[in-house]
């Protein structure tokens, strides 16, 4: 939910704003399922459908990804989205504004 440079950042210089972070707390409830190590959302379960929608709700509202996914041209099932594009350079768009759409929402809750 932070990205990758947003937490080694905290872990270097603000370790208690990160263990206080709500994602952390998710983080480590996901780990205590799986022997303590992080691959993600655990596959099968219907938790994950839960866990899905919590991470991923609203992301469709996110200013600079709606208008790939208006139109019909793009859903979301779960953690799964299914896109279109008439150009390489629309696809690598959408992906940048995918890849950045919840380190915006999250950090926006700070």
């Amino acid at each position: 939910m932070l990205g990758k440079d947003k937490v080694k950042d905290w872990l270097q210089h603000d370790r208690k704003r990160l263990n206080d972070h709500w994602s952390n707390k998710f983080d480590a409830a996901l780990q205590s399922c799986q022997s303590r190590e992080t691959f993600g959302i655990p596959v099968g379960p219907d938790t994950s459908r839960v866990i899905a929608e919590v991470l991923l709700s609203g992301i469709e509202a996110d200013s600079t990804l709606a208008p790939f996914l208006k139109k019909g041209r793009a859903f979301r099932l779960l953690d799964d989205f299914t896109m279109g594009f008439m150009t390489e350079l629309e696809a690598r768009q959408a992906l940048a504004a995918l890849r950045k759409a919840p380190v915006e929402r999250t950090t926006r809750s700070n």
